[in-house]
C-alpha cells in the first residue's frame, strides 16, 4: 500500500513542477556575484521549503490511509489510493498553485538581476580588451536545476581571420574568480568564445545547481562564488598570436625556462655550476641533467588542460615543486616545498615578454633580483643576461640553445 501511495504523491508532485522571497539569504560578502547568487539562493530555499510542505501534509494522509488499509483486501486497497489522491489533491491544492507560481518567480528574478554587471579584466598576454564586462544574461529555472547565466563581449587585439582560422585549437576562455582580497578561489569556468569576422568576442558562462541542493546552507561551490568581486578572462588553448599568425606565446613547458621555438636543449650556464635540459618537439620538458621527469618526481607529476606539469612529487608525503603559468604560457610562479623548507617565486615581465625580476620568499625572508639581457640569438632567446639582488650582488647568466632542424 505505501509503495502504491508513494508512485501517486511523486507524480502529484511533478504535475506541480521564477517579487520577494520570504527567505532572505543575507549577501555578506558584499560583491556583485554576490547580490546576485544570494537572491537566488533565497528564492531557491523558499521553493524547496514549499515542496517541503506539500511532503508534510502528503506524509501525514498517507499514514492514516497506512493504518485504515490494514487487513484490507487488495482489491479495497487499490480503491483507498484513489480516495487518497483526492484527498491529497484537496489538502495540497493552494500549495500546488503556489507551487506552479515559481516558474513566473524565477522568470521575474532574472528579470529584476539582468544587466547586473560584474567587473571583469583581462589578463596579462590575453588577445582581447573588454568591450562589456560579465552581466547577468538571464536566470533559468529548468526542473530540477537553477541555471545563472553570465555574457561577456570583448574584441580581439589581433588580426581577427587569424583568431578564426585556427579557433578550433585557440582555446577555451578561462575565467577565474578574485575576491576582494585578490585571491583567487579554487576552481575556474571554462567556456568556448564565438568569434566573428570583426573579431568580436562573445562569451558565455553558467552556474548550474540542483535547486535542492542550491537552498543548503553548507553547498559549498555556489556560496565559495558569492564571495567573488572581479572575473579575469584569459585563453585556455594558444596565448597570444601575432599579426603574422604566429604564436607568441610560449608552447608546451618552454615558458618556464623562457625559451622559443623549436628548442632540442638547453644548458644554462651559472657561476661555477651548470644545468642542461632537453625538450620535446612540441616543448615538453623531457630530462633534467640526465634525469628523466619521473625519475625526478617518483612520486608523480600533475598536469594541466595542456598537458604542462604543475606539480611534481618528489616524495609519498607530498614534497615537491609545484608550477603556475600566466595566460601566454609564461612562468607565474615557483614553489619548492621539502617538510619545512617552503620557497615561493614569483616573476614580472616587461610589454615585450621578457623576465625583468623575480622575488623569492623563504624561510631566510625575501629576496629580489632584476635581470637584464644583453645578448640574444636569432631565435629571440636570450644568451646572456647579467642579474643584479637586493643586497647589490651581481653575477652573469649564459645559455647555449640548440635546436631542432
Amino acid at each position: 500500500m505505501r509503495k502504491l501511495l508513494m508512485m501517486s504523491v511523486a507524480a502529484l508532485l511533478l504535475v506541480a513542477c521564477g517579487e520577494s522571497t520570504k527567505n532572505k539569504v543575507e549577501n555578506t560578502s558584499g560583491t556583485k556575484m554576490g547580490e546576485v547568487f544570494s537572491q537566488v539562493k533565497a528564492l531557491a530555499k523558499d521553493q524547496v521549503d514549499l515542496e517541503q510542505k506539500i511532503n508534510n501534509v502528503v506524509k501525514e494522509i498517507s499514514d492514516e490511509y497506512d493504518e485504515k488499509a490494514k487487513g484490507k483486501s487488495r482489491r479495497e486497497k487499490l480503491d483507498m489510493v484513489n480516495d487518497f489522491m483526492k484527498e491529497s489533491h484537496e489538502a495540497t491544492k493552494k500549495y500546488q498553485e503556489e507551487l506552479k507560481a515559481y516558474g513566473e518567480k524565477w522568470k521575474a528574478l532574472g528579470d529584476e538581476l539582468e544587466d547586473i554587471e560584474i567587473p571583469t579584466e583581462v589578463a596579462n598576454g590575453t588577445p582581447l580588451k573588454i568591450v562589456e564586462p560579465f552581466h547577468v544574461e538571464d536566470i533559468e529555472h529548468d526542473f530540477p536545476y537553477v541555471k545563472v547565466k553570465f555574457e561577456a563581449e570583448a574584441q580581439t587585439t589581433v588580426d581577427a581571420s587569424t583568431i578564426q582560422k585556427v579557433n578550433g585549437d585557440y582555446g577555451i576562455i578561462r575565467v577565474e574568480g578574485l575576491t576582494k582580497d585578490g585571491v583567487a578561489i579554487e576552481f575556474t569556468k571554462g567556456c568556448r568564445p564565438e568569434i566573428d569576422p570583426s573579431g568580436k568576442v562573445e562569451m558565455e558562462i553558467d552556474f548550474r545547481h540542483e535547486f535542492r541542493d542550491l537552498a543548503l546552507d553548507n553547498y559549498r561551490g555556489f556560496d565559495e562564488w558569492r564571495d567573488v568581486e572581479k572575473l579575469v578572462i584569459s585563453w585556455e588553448g594558444l596565448s597570444t598570436l601575432g599579426e603574422d599568425g604566429e604564436t607568441t606565446g610560449y608552447v608546451g613547458e618552454l615558458g618556464l625556462f623562457e625559451l622559443k621555438g623549436k628548442v632540442k636543449k638547453c644548458t644554462w650556464i651559472y657561476d661555477g655550476w651548470n644545468v642542461v635540459r632537453t625538450f620535446d618537439e612540441n616543448g615538453f620538458w623531457k630530462t633534467n641533467d640526465g634525469q628523466s621527469l619521473s625519475s625526478i618526481y617518483p612520486s608523480g607529476i600533475t598536469r594541466d588542460s595542456q598537458k604542462r606539469i604543475t606539480k611534481g612529487k618528489m616524495d609519498a608525503d607530498g614534497n615537491g615543486e609545484t608550477y603556475a603559468y600566466n595566460a601566454d604560457g609564461s612562468k607565474k610562479s615557483y614553489n619548492y616545498a621539502y617538510f619545512d623548507e617552503v620557497n615561493n617565486e614569483t616573476y614580472k615581465y616587461d610589454d615585450k615578454g621578457v623576465m625583468t625580476s623575480m622575488t623569492s620568499a623563504g624561510p631566510d625572508g625575501e629576496w629580489k633580483t632584476s635581470f637584464t639581457v644583453s645578448k640574444t640569438d636569432e631565435h629571440g632567446n636570450w644568451t646572456e643576461r647579467k642579474t643584479k639582488a637586493n643586497d647589490g650582488s651581481t653575477s652573469v647568466e649564459k645559455r647555449k640553445i640548440e635546436y631542432y632542424d
